[in-house]
């Protein structure tokens, strides 16, 4: 009797960075990257607020193989998912091959502040998480939301 051929499970990349900012540039001459406003928090005045859309530098590595890639917001407090967003599709060509990719992060709403986890998969398996903690402040904050992360 005949074996079915089994499915190649290829191993997840590893994630060497993973920043949430609102903006990337990339300088055309020597290749290098500029994150503006890398952020881990964001402070707000009134709730339910939509949050984003933002982006996510990402760099992996160690992979084999094509992956699809997809973004996830999780509410930690409820352990629902908020947003999910599928990225194109990715190539490792050997394990030692590094891949950078700037990625969409969807907007999403947020009913209450705390905290919740912007998550990579990639062929639906987590391969990195960055926490993202949201702050309700007072009408009286002005000052201290002018000095913090994205609104």
């Amino acid at each position: 009797m005949a074996r079915e051929p089994r499915q190649r499970i290829l191993p997840p990349p590893v994630c060497k960075a993973i920043l949430l900012c609102e903006k990337v540039l990339r300088d055309e001459f020597t290749g290098l990257y500029s994150l503006v406003n890398i952020f881990d928090n964001i402070h707000l005045y009134s709730l339910p607020s939509m949050i984003g859309p933002y982006l996510l530098f990402l760099q992996v590595t160690d992979g084999l193989g094509r992956y699809r890639i997809a973004v996830e917001i999780h509410d930690l407090g409820s352990g629902s998912v908020l947003a999910r967003e599928d990225q194109p599709e990715i190539e490792l060509a050997a394990r030692n091959v590094k891949w950078i990719g700037i990625l969409g992060v969807p907007p999403f709403l947020i009913k209450e502040a705390g905290a919740y986890d912007i998550l990579v998969l990639a062929n639906g398996q987590e391969i990195n998480r960055q926490k993202l903690t949201i702050n309700q402040l007072a009408e009286h904050d002005d000052d201290y939301a002018t000095r913090s992360g994205p609104a």
